[in-house]
């Protein structure tokens, strides 16, 4: 707990929680918010794609996506722990959605991250196995 309230309470933190600043909390979550819809509009339209529709569209272009959805999966893993890190103790404290010990997340991106050829997406539905969500 000690080490949440020193990330909550560093420079950084609280300069995201409490600044006035434009740039701090608003722009942040608006980057995680267009980050996740680019990550999620752009898989979802290779995956509808690959499950049939619009069959007249080539499969091949597609997968120039990946880099813009590898971008926007950074972006969302940056901001997301920007705005993890200013509200620390409520929610790595939440017991809604804990995780699961140290040893199963690291097998899970070890294993996701030889996959470097699949799209960010893939990855982000490994780490997320790590959390186990009644």
């Amino acid at each position: 707990m000690s080490f949440l309230l020193s990330l909550e309470n560093s420079a950084f933190g609280t300069w995201v929680r409490e600044s006035k600043s434009l740039w701090a909390y608003p722009t942040i979550l608006f980057l995680h918010t267009v980050g996740l819809g680019f990550l999620v509009g752009l898989n979802t339209a290779i995956d509808l794609r690959i499950l049939g529709v619009a069959r007249k569209v080539p499969l091949a272009p597609m997968e120039s996506f990946y880099k813009i959805m590898w971008a926007a999966f950074w972006v969302n893993a940056l901001s997301g722990t920007a705005l993890l890190i200013a509200d620390a103790t409520t929610k790595l404290t939440n017991p809604v959605c804990e995780v699961e010990g140290v040893d199963r997340p690291k097998a899970i991106v070890r294993r996701c991250t030889t996959l470097t050829t699949a799209p960010p997406s893939v990855i982000l539905i490994c780490i997320t196995e790590a959390v186990r969500c009644p």
